[in-house]
């Protein structure tokens, strides 16, 4: 169960309600952005407002169980000065109840350190039951998987011990501050120093600045946040060995660390240093945590890549939806096979690969393997392409470990 708000206006022209909005965003240094009849303001990386426009008015929602105490209050401050600013009336309705009382600490004691507690009692109950297969908390869905560890949580504050985590009942205060970005009522130390964990986890690549205008905006953007947080607050604990990484990535002199405490998680920092997994349809698709992602032909294509100059791959996979369950590969895709396709289970589906050429643009020369997938009323199609020969096991052994589990319904 999460914790939140949602809120209706009084009718207004979305132009009017739409150009506030940007300015009242821009005012706080909020980030937004906008796609015809809806606008998403973003108060911090975890939370967000999101506006329709439907019938003439606004109507919304916001979930701030993500991001902590002080983004909620924050949220209803900014409904508070559209509001005033608009002349219109908005209609929130805070579970809370927040909106009505505005006593901070209250919020923050009975709605999200309860919460938290509720929390710690589910993987509690988890774990005595036994049934502790990689269990996300507050953890975005529609992106990857991180890998399974035994006994541990997944958060967008990091992994967490089962057995560390359920001792933080004793003081959830203190847990409250670790776990939640925007734990306080204004951003402090702690706001911008949480942040950056939480990118270290779950957006960092670890890859030098030179490989990606991504890794070079994931890593300033995490160098800029601790180090405002250390100097905001030097007794504060910082990631050191983590900092230090990212700055010579970056190419970037470090502040001095010598007297800043070391901050001690249960795993090494970063999802993204191992395998994830990847969802596509019915498809889990294991990918290297460092590779780049990116949608093309309107989302359609999927590619992942790790843009590499030398021993580079690319995967690009597209899935297509059939009336029935697909029974035959297609002979046509693997006519100009350089060795007989190998076909093999992929749990509930079938695969077939092959090696089907070697492509010479541009003066360089690279390699080319295609896959076709089978799983019910799926056809998954997977190009692949990569310039060191020695790939084709490393390719091969992806496409094998890729799984299909065919919904009940289907």
């Amino acid at each position: 169960m999460g914790i939140g708000f949602t809120f209706q206006t009084s009718p207004v022209r979305r132009e009017k309600a739409f150009t506030l909005l940007g300015e009242l965003a821009e005012e706080r240094a909020y980030e937004f952005d906008t796609g015809g009849d809806w606008i998403r303001v973003r108060p911090c990386r975890t939370g967000d407002i999101f506006f329709n426009y439907e019938d003439g008015a606004l109507n919304g929602d916001c979930q701030t169980n993500v991001a902590g105490a002080g983004f909620h209050a924050a949220a209803i401050d900014f409904m508070d000065a559209f509001e005033k600013e608009s002349g219109l009336t908005v209609a929130v309705d805070d579970e809370t109840d927040y909106d009505g009382h505005r006593d901070f600490e209250r919020l923050r004691e009975e709605q999200f350190e309860s919460w938290l507690e509720n929390l710690i009692g589910f993987v509690e109950e988890k774990a005595s039951d036994g049934d502790m297969e990689n269990i996300c908390i507050c953890w975005d869905m529609g992106q990857y998987m991180p890998a399974d560890v035994p006994n541990s949580i997944v958060t967008p504050a990091g992994r967490r011990k089962v057995r560390c985590l359920v001792k933080q009942n004793e003081d959830i205060q203190k847990f409250a501050a670790e776990f939640f970005p925007w734990n306080e009522r204004e951003k402090d130390a702690r706001f911008y120093r949480n942040t950056a964990i939480s990118m270290l986890w779950e957006d960092c690549y670890f890859m030098p600045d030179s490989r990606s205008a991504e890794d070079e905006a994931v890593n300033n953007r995490i160098l800029d946040l601790l180090e405002k947080s250390m100097m905001l607050d030097p007794t504060l604990p910082i990631p050191i060995d983590e900092y230090l990484e990212l700055c010579a990535f970056a190419n970037r002199e470090p502040l001095p660390t010598t007297d800043i405490p070391e901050y001690r998680a249960d795993y090494k920092i970063g999802y993204r240093r191992g395998e994830v997994t990847w969802r596509l349809g019915n498809l889990s698709i294991p990918m290297p945590g460092y590779f780049l992602y990116a949608d093309e032909n309107d989302g359609r294509d999927h590619v992942y890549y790790d843009n590499f100059d030398t021993g580079w791959q690319t995967y690009r996979i597209t899935a297509f939806g059939s009336a029935e369950p697909a029974a035959e590969f297609d002979d046509d895709l693997f006519e100009n096979a350089v060795e007989p396709p190998e076909t093999f289970d992929v749990k509930d589906g079938k695969c077939r690969a092959a090696l089907t050429g070697e492509i010479e643009e541009d003066d360089e020369k690279y390699y080319q393997i295609i896959a076709e997938i089978l799983s019910g009323t799926q056809i998954t199609l997977i190009t692949v392409h990569f310039d060191d020969p020695e790939d084709k096991k490393t390719v091969m052994e992806t496409l094998k470990n890729i799984r299909a589990v065919i919904p009940d319904d289907e």
